[in-house]
């Protein structure tokens, strides 16, 4: 039995679904899987803090964390782009997508326009005052997350981020426009 456990593990290790373990045997496993649950809990505490702390800040915009997400989608994009591009990007649907969207136009930060490229699709672009709005967000989100890392040093923070990516923290962000 032991034996199938250990081969079990190797098989999964060889196709990366196993981080190896740097102890040997049994006790490097457990170490790992204690590993596993610290590093889970505080990667969820931290997301947390992000999360309330953002929602106070957007709340003071009157937007939501869709919107504003949204928001910094089309902000940070080169061009226009199109609302399946904002879905996709967004992880979202298309019609959450366009509900988020109507709402943003209903505040004067977006319009939507036919594409001249291709009639049949809507592009979204910023308004002056989105534009404005979106700068104010991204610099508050920043100081968000700059605050909530204040504990750790530049140096510390470059780590962190290697890690993260190294991790796959970023798989989310592929293919993404700008900064959200």
């Amino acid at each position: 039995m032991r034996v199938d456990r250990v081969d079990e593990v190797g098989a999964r290790r060889r196709r990366g679904a196993v981080a190896a373990s740097d102890g040997e045997g049994r006790e490097g496993e457990e170490r790992d899987r204690e590993l596993a649950g610290s590093i889970g809990e505080a990667v969820r505490r931290m997301a947390r803090r992000m999360r309330q702390s953002s929602a106070k800040r957007l709340e003071l915009h009157g937007l939501t964390d869709a919107q504003a997400r949204a928001l910094r989608l089309v902000g940070g994009s080169a061009e226009a782009l199109r609302m399946s591009d904002v879905a996709r990007r967004s992880g979202v649907v298309a019609r959450s997508a366009t509900t988020v969207v109507a709402a943003l136009e209903e505040k004067g930060l977006v319009r939507r326009e036919m594409d001249l490229r291709d009639r049949r699709s809507v592009v979204v672009r910023l308004t002056a005052s989105g534009s404005r709005l979106w700068q104010e967000v991204v610099r508050d989100r920043d100081d968000e997350v700059l605050a909530l890392l204040a504990p750790l040093s530049r140096r510390e923070r470059e780590l962190l981020l290697r890690l993260l990516l190294k991790a796959g923290a970023d798989e989310g962000a592929k293919g993404r426009a700008g900064r959200s």
